[in-house]
């Protein structure tokens, strides 16, 4: 019991710097706009359509969006 209660201690504090670590990448790399639209489709779980009503922009125009700040993320490995 011991043991897997440092596992599960070690899994969230790596959880918690993985999401520091974002927070950092999307602040530093991502645009406002990009990092709006990257939080209400993956922490917000919103649906590309539900976005563009919100935003009063096309699903077209949150798909590329979407995509670009991923690009933009992936490139810089050592936050991912």
């Amino acid at each position: 019991m011991g043991q897997q209660n440092m596992t599960m201690n070690t899994n969230h504090i790596q959880i918690k710097r993985m999401k520091n670590n974002l927070k950092v990448a999307m602040n530093e790399y991502l645009t406002d706009r990009q990092k709006q639209i990257l939080t209400m489709y993956y922490f917000e779980e919103k649906t590309m359509e539900q976005i563009a009503k919100e935003l009063y922009i096309s699903k077209p125009c949150v798909s590329i969006t979407l995509k670009r700040a991923k690009n933009n993320l992936k490139k810089i490995k050592k936050f991912m």
